[in-house]
């Protein structure tokens, strides 16, 4: 609706239809601190939904742009979700020995929950069944021997919460850098699902490590070096380093390695 690569107006001007229609949208969408009590999950559940990209927001993250300032997602994304996720389990009456939550299976099986949610989007659980008369996550029911070695099979590298967070990037700016088709990118390893109804991304652990050594980010510098951010901001102010990605494109400001001068203190 509103340009964010130029300087914009008081006045800006903009079709009235679209705006109705971004307005009904926006009011047609269900705030974070809803989601549990919505998909029927724990909270920690919920949020893992959106750092892996199952869910996303209306918009996430800071950006130098004006406008940016909502976090709600579409009730629509939300019935589609857990309509796709439904879709994959046979619908019981009860569940079968040996048929645990995803929050049960978790546990047992040694994974996450948004892992055990993409093999079965995916269609590898295929013993997935959804309780009769439970609404949303909680109503799916999975076999933790079957989710093992399915792990093995389908679920190469780590995942792309795993991969940010030994890259000390916010969640929204890794995932512009994995969708990039240009360098710097973090490419990811594709996951098809049986039918190519899902598909999800996964990280070679060579290649976060590759991109650590290429790449930097300010706390990144902070850190290794025991400084505050601050500091690190006006020692390459001064200098005129500059970064190879911006906030505008990734929401942080990435520099090349190669690119820092030393911090030692005199």
């Amino acid at each position: 609706m509103v340009p964010v690569e130029d300087k914009v107006s008081g006045h800006h001007g903009f079709d009235a239809a679209a705006g109705r229609d971004v307005s009904l949208a926006v009011h047609r969408s269900i705030k974070p601190k809803s989601l549990p009590k919505v998909l029927n999950c724990t909270r920690p559940q919920a949020v893992q939904l959106g750092d892996e990209g199952l869910l996303d927001p209306i918009v996430d993250g800071p950006r130098d742009a004006v406008g940016r300032t909502r976090k709600a997602i579409y009730d629509r994304d939300i019935a589609r979700f857990l309509e796709r996720l439904h879709a994959r389990a046979r619908v019981v009456g009860e569940a079968p020995v040996g048929m645990v939550s995803i929050a049960k299976a978790a546990e047992k099986a040694k994974m996450t929950c948004i892992e055990i949610l993409h093999l079965v989007l995916g269609g590898f659980a295929q013993k997935a069944i959804r309780l009769d008369g439970i609404e949303g996550y909680d109503a799916i029911y999975v076999d933790p021997i079957e989710l093992r070695a399915q792990k093995a099979m389908h679920l190469p590298g780590m995942s792309a919460s795993d991969a940010f967070g030994k890259l000390k990037l916010p969640k929204p700016s890794g995932w512009d850098l994995a969708h990039r088709q240009a360098e710097p990118r973090l490419a990811p390893i594709i996951v098809e699902g049986m039918d190519g109804q899902h598909r999800f991304f996964r990280f070679d652990e060579k290649c976060v490590a590759f991109f650590a050594s290429k790449y930097t980010t300010e706390p990144r510098i902070a850190n290794s070096n025991e400084i505050e951010v601050k500091d690190v901001q006006a020692r390459l102010k001064r200098r005129g380093v500059r970064p190879v990605l911006g906030k505008i494109e990734i929401g942080i400001d990435l520099y090349r390695t190669a690119d820092i001068p030393s911090f030692e203190t005199s």
